[in-house]
Order: C-alpha cells, then structure tokens, then sequence
C-alpha cells in the first residue's frame, strides 16, 4: 500500500474511534450542544473559542405607605409671655408673634399674620427610619413649610407605665411583627442584678426607633395669605420623593377680616330721659345694639363713653362746664351706667363705685388710650384701651396662674347681637344741656 494511502487509512481510522468514543456518552454530547443552542440563542454572539451572554433581572418589594401622627398641637398667638400656659414637664415652643389677638384664647379656626400654628408629630415607615425624607406643613396643595427633625423622645412626652417609659402616639399601628423583646431587670437576695430577655406585644401607639422619626412643625401665617378658608394638613416624603399626607387636616381662615355694626334703636343718638332732678336717675330713651357682622372672628367687646359737653351755652355740673361719666368729687356714684343683654348673658361687673351684678348695671368710664388692651392690663385693671367689658370681668380663676375663666361671658360670635340700655345719675348742681358725647365700642378679636 502507498504511503500516502497508509496515511488516509490511519486518519480515518483515528477519527473512526473519536466518533465511536463519543458515541459512548451521547447524552452528554447532547446536553453540551442544547446548553451551546441555548447560549447562542440568548446571546447572538459568537467566537471562536468562547461564548457569553446577558439577561435583565427586576424586583419590586412592597413600598408600604407612610404614617403620620399628630402628637401634639400649640397654636402660638400671644405676644407676652403670659400665654400659651404651660405645665411643669412641657416646653413652650417657637416665639411670641406681635399680633391682633391679645389673650391667646383661641384654639384654632382663624389666624393673622405672624401668628404660628405648631405640630409635634411622629412619622412612621415600615421600610424603615432611613425611608423618612422631609416633613412639611402643607396648605391645600402647596408645601409651605419645610419641618425639623427633633428627637423621637422629645416629639411625643414620656409616659410612665408599669417598669418602662413609653413614647406613644394613637394612631400608630404596628409595622409587622406583634410581639417585641425587652429586657427585664431585678434583684436577687444576694444584691446582684440579674437580667433576662422576655417577649412583650407590640400595641398600637408604640414607637419604634428603627421605623419612626420625630419633627417639629411650625406654620408662620404670611401678611400675603388671602382672606380665604384653607386645608392645613402635614405631609412627608419618602427617600424616592413619594408624598404621603396626614389623614389630620384641619380647618383655617387666614387674614380673615373684622367688622362690628353699632347703631341706637330709632338711629338716633343716645337721649336721657328729661325732667329728672339732680341725685336720680335718668334712664336711656333709646338703647344701643352691638352686632358682629364678620365672618369668621369671635369679638371680646368693650364699652366706654366720654364726657357730656353743653355746645349751646354755658353751663355746671356740678363744678364745670361737663358731667363727668365716671362720677365727680367725692360723689362718685354720680355718671353713667350701662347694662348689656345678650341671649342668657348680662352684664355682672365688680369693682367700681355703683356697680350692681345683681340688677346688671355697671359703671362706664372714658376711653383712653394710653392704656393697653393686654392681658396684663385687663387683669390689673378691668380695662382695655380704657374701655370696661360688655359683660364679664371674672379673668381670674383663683389658684391657677394666668387662666381665664370670664372670658367666654364677654365674647360676641359672628352674627351675635348685644343690646345696651343706660342711665345716668346726675350730679348737684347740675345746669345745662348737655348734648356733645360719644359712646365708643371696642372689638377686640378672640
């Protein structure tokens, strides 16, 4: 045989027994070429000596909503530092605004400019404190304000119950697990300090460190804020930007505006009763009617009146030429009395000459405005802008520090009327006609 014949012989024997070899495991051969298919498929890339491949992956875990509880609510609207009252353990939070309202005896509803609505609150997020971004005050659909993050323990007070303190907000629910461990600490009888691991249920209101974060919320009303009613609520954003808002919403008017009507019976100006003799009284032909014609804004209302002047010719009464509405010399009983009516309510003031709560009059002095309408001038002087209550003076509950207990005696709610009635006890001598006086009425916004 031919040397190249003997050589093509023993090639094709060679490969004869590579295939006859590899037909000993064909099952694997074919698992080998189906997992290459399969390779090329996925991939479409090929070489010569290796083949590679790619696939996406996604995932989407639960993105559980926000929670966000309302621990807390300080409306700050007092410009002293007589109010907001606060107890011993409590904080007073944010600064006094100079406002309209004096006496820091309103709890929501209405707010002027500089006036400060606050929030402690506690949100929660079951993917974790981390999961937290901001927390703003939000009006309607706007973010107004952008909240700061405080303590966990200071954003809700410490309650003590049982061997722990607890730092609870109703409203918050459980994030997953029901049941909590806690480490319990005693004393046995050789002094040592022996402690152990118990489980405990996890209740509603319960705070958790690794889910919840605390803010303290301020809301500074802007001289721009139209007068219109508007939807205050507290809304936060999670780490990717979602925003969740509080299911708490409150209510508010901002700037709303004050009017008060003042008008006599016949629309004509107050008259006495003629032909009385000096010492008696003369009672009011005609009465005055108080109504508070705004919209929103509960009035404290104040009364006072000058003194009577005689533009025709000369007169006394009983030394000069005016009768003095507060009483004169030592006769101080003298001048005039009003008496105010208002549904249940009539006047019961105490504590100047003639006085009388238990028929309702109530001595009238002059307007003076050197006198402030604050809280610590109507307290030590019954007295705003010189002006006495319509109706109340009983600021002052005894025991209690700057608490008012009056207040609501004296107030006129929208659309509320008072009626006035007067008289007026002359003095001896008293000569003239005395035509040229003012009563004025202050309204002062609660």
């Amino acid at each position: 045989m031919p040397d190249a014949l003997r050589q093509g012989h023993a090639v094709f024997n060679c490969f004869e027994e590579r295939i006859l070899q590899a037909s000993v495991d064909m099952k694997g051969l074919m698992l080998l070429l189906l997992a290459g298919i399969f390779i090329l498929g996925i991939s479409g890339f090929a070489s010569a000596d290796a083949v590679a491949g790619s696939a996406g992956t996604s995932a989407q875990p639960g993105n559980f909503d926000t929670q966000v509880c309302i621990h807390k609510r300080i409306i700050n609207i007092s410009p002293g530092d007589f109010f907001p009252f606060v107890p011993p353990g409590e904080e007073k939070l944010g600064a006094d605004a100079p406002t309209i309202n004096v006496l820091d005896l309103r709890p929501g509803d209405y707010a002027w400019n500089g006036e400060m609505i606050q929030f402690k609150v506690i949100v929660r997020d079951p993917n974790g404190a981390l999961d937290i971004g901001h927390a703003f005050v939000r009006i309607d659909d706007g973010l107004e304000a952008v909240c700061n993050e405080i303590p966990l323990e200071r954003a809700c007070n410490p309650q003590v119950g049982g061997d722990e303190e607890k730092c609870r907000c109703d409203g918050l629910r459980p994030t997953g697990n029901n049941v909590k461990e806690k480490q319990v600490c005693i004393t046995d009888s050789n002094g040592n300090v022996v402690c152990t691991i118990i489980t405990v249920p996890i209740e509603n209101g319960d705070t958790d460190p690794n889910t919840d974060r605390g803010f303290l919320c301020m809301y500074t009303v802007e001289p721009t804020s139209p007068d219109r009613d508007v939807t205050l609520r507290i809304g936060v954003k999670d780490a990717v930007g979602n925003l969740a808002d509080s299911l708490y919403a409150e209510r508010w008017r901002l700037n709303p505006s004050v009017s008060m009507d003042v008008r006599t019976s016949d629309g004509l100006p107050i008259t006495f009763e003629s032909g009385v003799m000096p010492e008696q009284y003369a009672h009011s032909l005609n009465r005055l009617f108080i109504e508070n014609t705004a919209q929103k804004v509960s009035l404290w209302v104040f009364i006072a009146m000058t003194d009577l002047f005689d533009s025709n010719g000369p007169s006394k009464c009983p030394e000069t030429n005016k009768i003095d509405v507060e009483g004169s010399g030592l006769n101080s009983l003298t001048g005039v009395y009003y008496r105010a009516r208002s549904g249940t309510l009539i006047t019961q003031l105490v504590g100047f000459p003639g006085d009388n709560p238990d028929e309702g009059w109530a001595h009238i002095t002059n307007p003076n405005q050197n006198f402030e309408c604050s809280w610590g001038s109507i307290v030590t002087q019954g007295l705003c802008t010189g002006a006495r209550p319509l109706f109340d003076d009983s600021f002052l509950q005894p025991g209690l520090p700057a608490i008012l207990t009056g207040w609501a005696n004296n107030v006129l709610v929208p659309t509320g009327q008072a009626e006035v009635e007067f008289k007026l006890h002359y003095p001896k001598p008293c000569i003239g006609t005395y035509d040229a006086g003012q009563i004025l009425v202050f309204g002062k916004p609660v």
